[in-house]
């Protein structure tokens, strides 16, 4: 690799990053001495989610000057440098200055080279590697020291990709993509040049309903969050619902070309994403053990910002979740395009007002001790499911030089009902694809579904 040829030069260029050469490790270090903040409600519920992910791209990566666009990035989003810890009983994130090895406010990036294609190069041979194994199952109940990310930038036989961890506490998808588009606005056109408003981390728990709800009791609390989307794992009927049986995970691709015959054959707008919906909607009606007389609940996060009047520049977790329930009976008798049209309807109700007043619920989870664990998928569940769709965001706009990412890998949730949509490539052609749990006995259905309806071809996952 390039960076590696002369190191010393590369150390010499600034005292803000140190380069371990024989472990192929950067490490960045903030210019400011200090900074920490008490994460609020939706920070300190979210801060228990560890959302991994890579980003492919095709040509070539100057490691020497992704160095230094990193080391400038990073002081513009200088909460990257935090660790969390816990005082007086408040979980915190924070930082203290120094730029040497025996500092833990640093920001981590190793750099790989791999005999992998772009087609090849999994999800596992560009995430970081050398971590924290909290940090690696995602889901973490114990986060003292933990950084808020890391990062890996690995070279392959045609191109090279950048895989991460970032903590949820101060990063959604948004914010997520709009990190990789500044790194890489800098990278092409230098600190001087970038166009970019500079981040900007809200405070989203400031923003009060103007008549917010009360509750009585916990089992009013719980009910609400249920309302939302956030059902709680302790109540008996979740349990119930949560019975196993042999499933399998089918992997899926879209057609893009007949997602978008559909929408042209509608009266009305529907999204790509509302399609997609739709179509998982009907796989989950496959199910036998899904009686025509049972309530689906359906649940997807919406992007806030612009409902909000902010701008892409902020970061911190500025998401709905929206919530839909559906007889099982109107899934199977439906059409995809008249399910479509319902998750539409449910996306254009989505109000400002009704975001403030769930964000109630964030504060009083955290003032009667009830952890975020309690309110996350811990197993499948026949009658709440949901998606999350990353492709929608404006990946062409991370251009390194002239690259623009391919694919999009993202990790299996298929398990705890759970699809998250995501982006890759064939011949050329962007292609959108997510993965889906469903009972063995009707992986067949699934299949004939696909050729049916010619919006998706399906294989199971080895």
């Amino acid at each position: 690799m390039d960076c590696f040829t002369t190191p010393q030069q590369l150390i010499e260029k600034s005292n803000m990053y140190h380069l371990n050469v024989e472990q192929n490790i950067a490490r960045f270090f903030p210019c400011k001495t200090s900074w920490r903040k008490k994460l609020n409600s939706i920070e300190h519920f979210h801060s228990s989610l560890f959302p991994s992910g890579g980003l492919h791209f095709g040509g070539k990566i100057s490691i020497e000057r992704f160095l230094e666009a990193m080391q400038s990035t990073l002081q513009d989003f200088d909460f990257l440098f935090c660790r969390f810890y816990m005082e007086q009983d408040d979980l915190y994130a924070g930082y203290s200055g120094g730029t040497d090895e025996r500092s833990n406010s640093f920001v981590q990036l190793e750099i790989d080279e791999r005999d992998e294609t772009i087609n090849t190069a999994a999800l596992t041979f560009i995430l970081p590697d050398k971590i924290d194994e909290r940090m690696r199952t995602g889901i973490v109940d114990h986060l003292e020291g933990l950084p808020i990310g890391t990062f890996k930038l690995t070279s392959l036989k045609d191109g090279f990709a950048i895989g991460y961890y970032l903590n949820h506490a101060f990063f959604d998808q948004s914010s997520i993509v709009y990190f990789f588009k500044y790194l890489s606005h800098i990278y092409s056109h230098g600190n001087n040049r970038i166009s970019l408003k500079k981040p900007m981390l809200v405070d989203i728990e400031s923003l009060k309903a103007k008549q917010s709800p009360v509750f009585k009791d916990l089992t009013d609390l719980r009910l609400y969050g249920e309302s939302i989307g956030l059902r709680s794992n302790k109540t008996d009927d979740f349990k119930v619902l949560s019975a196993p049986y042999t499933r399998i995970t089918a992997d899926l691709q879209f057609s893009v070309n007949k997602i978008n015959h559909l929408k042209g054959l509608s009266d009305q707008f529907i999204s790509t994403n509302d399609i997609i919906h739709a179509t998982l909607l009907k796989i989950y009606s496959l199910n036998p053990e899904l009686l025509l007389d049972k309530t689906l609940c359906f649940t997807f996060p919406c992007n806030m910002r612009k409902r909000c009047g902010l701008g892409a520049e902020v970061m911190g977790n500025v998401v709905s979740i929206c919530r839909m329930l559906l007889n099982t009976e109107y899934i199977k008798n439906a059409t995809i395009l008249e399910l479509a049209k319902f998750n539409r309807q449910y996306v254009s109700d989505i109000s400002i007002e009704k975001f403030k007043e769930n964000l109630t619920w964030y504060r009083h989870i955290q003032k009667i001790n009830e952890t975020a664990l309690d309110y996350l998928p811990s197993t499948f569940n026949l009658l709440h499911c949901g998606a999350t769709n990353w492709s929608t965001f404006s990946y062409d706009n991370i251009i390194f030089n002239e690259c623009t990412p391919l694919a999009l890998k993202t990790p299996c949730f298929a398990s705890l009902g759970i699809s998250i949509i995501s982006f890759d490539n064939a011949s050329g052609k962007r292609i959108l694809n997510a993965s889906i749990c469903v009972p063995s006995n009707c992986f067949g259905s699934l299949v004939e579904l696909g050729r049916n309806t010619e919006l998706f071809l399906c294989k199971e996952r080895s």
